[in-house]
C-alpha cells in the first residue's frame, strides 16, 4: 500500500525532486517486498533503480545534470541483474522495465520521465501477470494514475509531439506524391 502510496504521489508533481524522492522511497519498499516474496530478479532490479533514484536526488539537490555515462552504467547494472538473476524469460521484462526507469529518472523534464514511466510500468505489469500476480494490483493503480498525470500536467506537450510527428509525415507524404507526378 505505501509502496503504491508513494509512487502513485510523487507522479502528480511537476517539480523532479519530489518524483525522485517519492521513487527512492516507492522503491525501497518494493525491493523489500520482492527479496522477502521470493522474485530475487525483481528485487534486484528494484534495488538497482533505489541506488540510481538517490544519486539521481543528489545530482537535482545540487542542480547539476545526471552525467549520460552513469546512466549507461545503471542501465548495465539493471542487465547484469537481469542475467545473473536470470529464471524465467519474464525477468527480462524487469530488465527492460529497469532500462526505462534509468532514462526516466535522469529527465530534466517531468513529462518525459512519465513517458519512460509508463514504458517502465507496462513491463512491470506483464512480469505480474505471468510471475507475480499479486503485484499487478498495485502496479495497474500506477499505470492509472501516471495515465491520469500525464492527461493533468503534459496534455499540451503531447500534444505538440503529436504535431510534430504527423506534420513531418504529411510533409514527407505530399513530397513523395509531388516527386511521382514529376
Amino acid at each position: 500500500i505505501f509502496t503504491t502510496l508513494f509512487a502513485v504521489v510523487g507522479m502528480q508533481f511537476k517539480d523532479m525532486r519530489v518524483i525522485i524522492i517519492s521513487q527512492m522511497v516507492a522503491n525501497g519498499l518494493l525491493a523489500a517486498q520482492c527479496i522477502i516474496g521470493g522474485t530475487i530478479s525483481a528485487g534486484g532490479a528494484v534495488i538497482v533503480g533505489t541506488v540510481q533514484t538517490a544519486i539521481s536526488f543528489v545530482f537535482a539537490a545540487k542542480h547539476k545534470k545526471f552525467p549520460l555515462w552513469l546512466t549507461l552504467v545503471f542501465i548495465g547494472a539493471f542487465t547484469a541483474v537481469t542475467v545473473i538473476c536470470f529464471s524465467s524469460p519474464f525477468d527480462i521484462a524487469t530488465g527492460v522495465a529497469g532500462w526505462f526507469f534509468a532514462v526516466a529518472m535522469v529527465q530534466e523534464r517531468s513529462s518525459i520521465c512519465r513517458a519512460c514511466s509508463l514504458a517502465n510500468v507496462l513491463l512491470w505489469l506483464l512480469y505480474d501477470f505471468c510471475v507475480m500476480p499479486s503485484g499487478a494490483i498495485p502496479h495497474v493503480v500506477i499505470l492509472v494514475c501516471t495515465v491520469v498525470s500525464v492527461i493533468r500536467l503534459d496534455r499540451a506537450d503531447w500534444k505538440a509531439a503529436f504535431n510534430r510527428i504527423f506534420r513531418k509525415n504529411a510533409a514527407t507524404e505530399a513530397e513523395s506524391s509531388e516527386k511521382e507526378v514529376l
